[in-house]
């Protein structure tokens, strides 16, 4: 292995690296960063799901006045599984983070390979759960915003 010469450390020093480790460290720091970003994705995901269902909770007896009941029940069902979804997709990276550690921790290798597929299986649905909620989030914010239009164009007396 070739050897990295005085790379300066988080710390400010100086130190040597193998390639090898010099790439894991870099492979770690970026994982870390987007672990970082998809925290705080979830945690938008949440708060907009969980903000726009107690809004349509709250309001429902005025929109249902102004848009009719159907509109109003598609919205809530839009936003609660929306709720779901991004609170599962917590969950799921709860688990992934648990068999991530548990895997690293591990020398033996059909364990360690086991407890990685563990992981690599909860990082994907967290992914796929986090999708899901913005689209389900969109999807209720463009009904809200057409059933609107259409009340006001088409149903006005």
């Amino acid at each position: 292995m070739t050897k990295i010469p005085t790379l300066l450390s988080d710390e400010g020093g100086l130190f040597d690296l193998d390639t090898a480790k010099w790439e894991d460290e870099k492979h770690n720091r970026e994982r870390e960063t987007m672990f970082t970003f998809e925290g705080f994705a979830l945690g938008v995901n949440q708060t907009v799901s969980a903000a726009g269902l107690l809004g349509l909770v709250t309001q429902f007896d005025n929109l249902v006045k102004i848009t009719g009941p159907f509109p109003p029940r598609i919205g809530i069902t839009l936003f609660a599984l929306a709720l779901t979804c991004s609170v599962y997709a917590a969950l799921f990276r709860y688990f992934y983070k648990m068999w991530d550690v548990k895997a690293r921790a591990r020398d033996d290798g059909a364990e360690r390979k086991k407890r990685l597929e563990d992981a690599a299986f909860y990082l994907k649905w967290t992914r796929e759960l986090m999708g899901a909620a913005t689209l389900l989030i969109v999807a209720a914010l463009l009904f809200a915003v057409v059933a609107m239009w259409f009340f006001f164009l088409f149903q006005q007396t």
